[in-house]
Order: C-alpha cells, then structure tokens, then sequence
C-alpha cells in the first residue's frame, strides 16, 4: 500500500478462518436472555478487570452460537435464561473436534470467579500458551505526572502511562475473534490521533492534537492537524 500522508499506530482489520485461539484467551460470553443489553450484570466487570490480563471476551445474545462461532472461542460462557436454558454440558464437542469448556454465570459471578473456571477449563497446553504470551508481552508503565490534568477533581489523579512499542500496542488491542490485525500507518508520520473518519473515495482523514488533554496553552492556541490515508496502487 503507497500513501500520499502515512498515519500514528493505525491498524487494518481483516476476517480469518475459524480456528482455536492462541496468545490472549478468547471467551464467548451468551446472554440467553439479552439480560446486559440493559442493564449491568457480571460481563462488564469481567471486561474491565480480566481484560489486562489477555482474557477477552464477546458479547452475544439472540439465538445459541452456532459451531461454526464457537470454533474461534477458548471457553464459552453461559448465562442462561431464568428457566435454565440452553442447559449445555462442558465441554461441548464440537465437529472440528474442538472440546469448548462452559462457564455457567450467575448474576453474582465475579471477575475472579470467571477467570477461575475459564482457565480451569483450559487444556495444559492453551494456559501455557497464553501464560508464555503474558510473559514475554511489554509490561505497561505508569507514573504521577504533574502535567496529568485532573478534570474529575479525583483524590489520586490518573497516572502517566508510557507509549508502548507498535508491537506491545498490538498485543494488547482485542478485535473480534475472527479477525486479525494489521498494521498500516505508525510514528513519527503522524502523532495522538483524535478522530478518523473514511469518505467516499475509501480515505482515512486523521485529526490529530498533539497537546490534548494535556499541556494547553494559556492562549487556546492548538498545535492541530489533519491527515489523509490513500490507498493509492489499490492493493487494499
């Protein structure tokens, strides 16, 4: 792919074939009932405290995922309707000889819970996949900062945190289970992109803002640009 303006760290996303994951846990989370979709239940702090971790998870309601769907998943965790169903046995076999461990949820699981039964439910040679991708994975740094704005008048503002390696930022960005990401445009071409949005012609325009939220002038002068991405030899 030519560029007339290359971008950050912007990444493309591309559909693969179903396969069992390696590296992060990947975990379909079914809401038989469509229970989260308003109103908060054990997946979001699943999502919050597990996803550091390289557990991540999907959401899906509706009609029971299909082979076809689970085949990309580690664990499938169920939160069946208040009648109890689906009533699924773990693991499930599935065609491509894929054995898929169920996690039953309540509406009083915890974070520590789900992360418990889904690697218990691991084979020997998936956890220590993933636990050899934690360890060789770029530690994420964080520290105080006085130039760190504190806009919510917190009592510990939120700390620093160091740019990562195009390759520690990829390892630690989830996409879903059947696609796979692709870098496309990095530093120092562009910087702190804020907003992209595609046009017609298939082109990326990137705003950047290079002191936001930090750093600003006391003269509300900005250090802002735009840039454009073009695919211009049509190799996508």
């Amino acid at each position: 792919m030519l560029m007339k303006k290359i971008l950050f760290v912007l990444f493309a996303v591309f559909p693969v074939a179903a396969s069992a994951a390696t590296g992060p846990v990947r975990v379909l989370y079914y809401d038989a009932a469509g229970t989260e979709q308003t109103a908060v239940g054990p997946l979001h702090a699943a999502m919050r405290d597990l996803g550091r971790d390289a557990i991540w998870f999907d959401y899906a309601t509706g009609p029971t995922p299909g082979p076809d769907t689970l085949t990309r998943y580690d664990a499938f965790a169920l939160r069946p309707k208040a009648d109890g169903q689906p009533a699924l046995l773990s693991p499930l076999k599935l065609p491509s000889g894929h054995a898929l461990p169920v996690v039953k949820i309540q509406p009083e699981s915890t974070p520590e819970q789900i992360r418990t039964a889904v690697l218990a439910g691991l084979s020997a040679a998936r956890k220590a996949d993933w636990e050899k991708f934690l360890a060789q994975r770029e530690p994420e740094q964080r520290e105080p900062r006085p130039t760190v704005a504190n806009y919510e008048k917190r009592p510990e503002p939120i700390t620093f945190q160091h740019p990562l390696s195009v390759k520690g930022s990829m390892e630690r960005t989830q996409v879903p289970a059947d696609m796979r990401l692709q870098l496309f445009a990095a530093e120092p071409d562009i910087a702190k992109p804020i907003f992209m949005a595609w046009d017609e012609r298939g082109r990326l325009w990137v705003a950047e803002t290079r002191d936001y939220p930090h750093d600003v002038k006391p003269d509300g002068m900005g250090n802002d640009s735009i840039k454009i991405c073009e695919d211009t030899d049509g190799d996508g």
